[in-house]
């Protein structure tokens, strides 16, 4: 289980990190200024949930402990 969720993270903040530099980077060519408060919100609240979400997009099956 330790290796699932080291996976997950490892994927997780591989994408996390292209969406940032993405939202970054467009809102420097389009002359937009800085981030807004709201966007720095989501960023907040995608990185604290894709870790679950890849483990329960990649894991098929988990099993029940019973």
């Amino acid at each position: 289980m330790k290796q699932v969720m080291l996976n997950s993270l490892k994927y997780s903040y591989s994408v996390f990190t292209i969406i940032v530099l993405v939202i970054v980077y467009g809102f420097a060519i389009a002359e937009q200024g800085p981030v807004d408060v709201v966007i720095a919100v989501c960023l907040l609240y995608i990185a604290h949930t894709l870790p679950a979400a890849i483990v329960g997009w990649k894991e098929k099956f988990i099993q029940d402990s019973h």
